[in-house]
């Protein structure tokens, strides 16, 4: 029996390539077939997104591509959770709104879902098999700033956190439901740490978790990032912090796992 797929597409403020995205969105989504199903979720945009995404849609004939406009902005892990809320599909993938990953990536993620209970993007392990193979960094790598600030993030992830994966924030990871239901009501942070929070709860409840070299799309541009390096760094660091004293509290101990 195929398996059913939702695809959740968090965005904020990206005006200026929504209506771009949308079409690539609807190109793949019409290639994919009835089981999969798609959900911009777009995080109290103050630039129009919103608006643009719901008239690029408009003319979508399918039901497979919907909007769902949140009045606030509350970060990029509510936003996700938003978007599983009432889901029925089998599989839960998230990736992120501008499309800094190729949507072609998504089927590997699905069938990595066959072995393994949570999938996850590493853009560390295509970096490392580039420098093994002696080629180039792949297109879109980011600056050498951003990489060294991701490579600290890591380091304390896995000192405080114990992870240990060498890349805990690249925005493309895929879940059978019932684990992305668990992990995402067992949620305590709102900002950017969210995905090292959950890969954390996983590693406490015991989910099998695989990792797939993924590199980000050379059109993707850094400069116009979302994320403001330094204070966005700060601000991930000190949740790493609030994940270890929700663990002393005991604030993951209860296990949510359901199926529906």
């Amino acid at each position: 029996m195929p398996q059913t797929v939702r695809v959740i597409l968090p965005v904020y403020n990206e005006a200026a390539i929504a209506a771009r995205v949308a079409a690539e969105v609807v190109a793949f989504a019409r290639g994919m077939g009835n089981d999969w199903h798609f959900v911009f979720v777009d995080d109290g945009s103050t630039d129009g997104t919103a608006a643009i995404l719901a008239d690029s849609l408009a003319a979508e004939p399918t039901s497979r591509v919907k909007l769902l406009a949140l009045g606030e902005n509350y970060g990029k892990g509510q936003a996700i959770e938003r978007g599983i809320e009432g889901a029925t599909e089998d599989i839960i993938v998230f990736t992120d709104g501008d499309l800094a990953y190729s949507l072609d990536l998504i089927p590997e993620f699905v069938r990595g879902l066959l072995t393994h209970e949570i999938v996850i993007g590493s853009r560390d392990l295509a970096y490392a098999q580039a420098r093994r193979e002696g080629r180039a960094l792949p297109p879109g790598a980011p600056a050498l700033r951003r990489r060294i600030v991701g490579r600290a993030f890591n380091l304390l992830s896995r000192m405080v956190l114990g992870l240990g994966y060498p890349d805990t924030q690249a925005g493309i990871k895929a879940f059978r439901r019932d684990v992305a239901v668990d992990l995402f009501s067992a949620r305590q942070v709102h900002g950017f740490g969210f995905d090292a929070e959950i890969l954390f709860i996983a590693a406490k409840r015991g989910y099998t978790v695989t990792q797939i070299p993924v590199t980000v799309s050379a059109n993707h541009n850094y400069k116009m990032s979302k994320v403001k390096i330094l204070k966005d760094g700060v601000q991930t660091l000190l949740e790493v912090m609030l994940i270890f004293v929700n663990h002393l509290l005991g604030n993951y101990r209860t296990r949510r796992r359901r199926n529906s």
